[in-house]
């Protein structure tokens, strides 16, 4: 039965046997859906200290979702309660760790400093804590999403915990955070991932072998693109949003196979050449090459089904006449001018007019 058509029924406070709840629970597994039935009260209890400010309705929805039959559900809490102390220790442990000097400066920290960076990341430790324990979350309209805005210095934890309910993973940092690859292992469902301000030096491998991102941005990371983290990015074919704005990458990155991209921001990069596959992406609609070292465009931006949005950018890049001469043929089609001044009058100064194509015209 699908889940469409269960929707409002409640099988709370009923006597199901045993029987009728392993259906339920096979049916829960498949679709997330529980039916307001309940699960074995000791099972609840032990839940409950798992996850304090769940209501009763989210605890049964937890246990059901658990793998497995109904008896394995007393051996799933009992690796979860294990998993909750480990994390508490981990992060404790990490959380006294405080470096002595600088990570990336060298310079050594005083008192004072090393103080305020142990408070940082005791606030870290009790944020990542609240969010395993499925805590009223940051956003009441994502409770899959965690932000977490705390600067501390040098490598993020590795714990021994599984973040299993967050699908979306925004860090933000001011450069002192470094190494996040131990700490990603922990988010084995993230669908988006975002780093901000973090010194990685490339893409982390963590980062590389999660096939199921849609949506990756690592803006402002001291990101050098290696061979092999190019190449694998190139692969990343499930992306519709890739943020690489702000990093020295050294390499261009191949997006011939990310067919279902629609943003791309590129912006500040180095960059010398246009990606390539760059305007084969059908989907593509908002793209950012600001701030390059681009001379060419080749004539395939003409090609792209729909236009870009109003808000692309292509300027701050030294294009060649050729390559005004198809932003100029691209902004009377579309009225877009890429952000180009030079795209919106010939090559003598007359103003162009736009003349953008109705949609039975495309």
């Amino acid at each position: 039965m699908p889940a469409a058509a269960t929707q409002g029924l409640d099988l709370s406070a009923n006597p199901l046997s045993a029987a009728t709840l392993e259906k339920i629970k096979s049916y829960c597994q498949a679709n997330r859906v529980h039916l307001g039935a309940d699960a074995p009260p000791q099972d609840q209890a032990r839940a409950r200290m798992l996850y304090p400010t769940l209501a009763d309705d989210d605890i049964n929805g937890v246990l059901f979702q658990l793998p497995g039959t109904l008896d394995d559900i007393s051996l799933h809490l009992t690796r979860l309660e294990t998993e909750a102390q480990t994390l508490d220790a981990d992060l404790s442990q990490w959380a006294l760790d405080v470096p002595l000097q600088h990570p990336l400066h060298g310079t050594p920290l005083d008192e004072q400093s090393r103080a305020a960076e142990q408070v940082r990341r005791l606030s870290f430790k009790a944020q990542l804590q609240r969010c395993w324990h499925r805590e009223p979350p940051q956003d009441a309209m994502n409770p899959q999403r965690l932000l977490i805005d705390t600067h501390v210095m040098g490598d993020l934890p590795q714990v021994g915990a599984r973040f299993e309910a967050i699908t979306e993973l925004e860090l933000v940092g001011d450069k002192s955070g470094m190494d996040v690859s131990a700490f990603l292992k922990s988010f084995p469902h993230l669908n988006s991932l975002s780093i901000s301000g973090y010194a990685l030096r490339d893409v982390p491998q963590v980062v590389l072998n999660t096939p199921r991102l849609i949506v990756l941005g690592l803006d402002d990371c001291d990101v050098h693109l290696s061979a092999s983290s190019a190449d694998a990015l190139s692969g990343m074919s499930n992306l519709e949003f890739l943020d690489l704005e702000e990093n020295p990458l050294g390499r261009t990155p191949d997006l011939s196979h990310m067919h279902k991209l629609t943003t791309l921001y590129l912006g500040h990069t180095g960059l010398t050449e246009v990606p390539p596959g760059l305007f084969s992406l059908s989907q593509l609609r908002a793209l950012n090459l600001r701030n390059n070292l681009i001379r060419e465009i080749p004539s395939d931006i003409l090609e792209l089904p729909t236009p870009l949005d109003d808000d692309s950018d292509l300027s701050g890049n030294p294009l060649s006449e050729q390559s005004l001469e198809y932003l100029r043929q691209y902004y009377v089609l579309t009225g877009n001018s890429l952000n180009v001044e030079e795209a919106t009058v010939a090559a003598d100064g007359t103003p162009l007019t736009p003349q953008p194509m109705r949609p039975s015209e495309a």
